[in-house]
């Protein structure tokens, strides 16, 4: 692991590899679209038999990318939000709190349509 303030605080404070490894490469995410640094991630994502899948920009992006993982195909990125939406509605307490800009209820109901 490549020895930067993310890493070396982390191992300080006694922190997990995993924890240390994430810190380290958030860090990444804000210059990986750098061509320079781009091929550099992608190789440290190959050895770790991992890969970057691009998905289409269209507000489906996260539920692509979730069916992508469950289904194999991100063409079921419906049903995926679908069953986020249906899980957070059953538990508007908990997941309210994090709909600040408009009420729960029409933030799940405009998000289903």
């Amino acid at each position: 692991m490549k020895k930067d303030g993310a890493s070396v605080n982390a191992e300080k404070t006694n922190r997990t590899t995993t924890t240390a490894w994430v810190e380290e490469n958030s860090v990444a995410s804000a210059y990986e679209d750098k061509p320079e640094n781009n091929s550099s991630i992608q190789e440290a994502l190959k050895r770790r038999g991992l890969e970057v899948v691009e998905q289409e920009g269209d507000g489906n992006c996260l539920f692509r990318a979730v069916s992508l993982q469950v289904y194999g195909d991100s063409s079921n990125h419906g049903e995926v939000r679908r069953r986020c939406l249906d899980f957070m509605a059953k538990d508007e307490e908990h997941f309210s709190s994090f709909i600040t800009d408009e009420p729960f209820r029409d933030y799940v109901r405009i998000q289903q349509s």
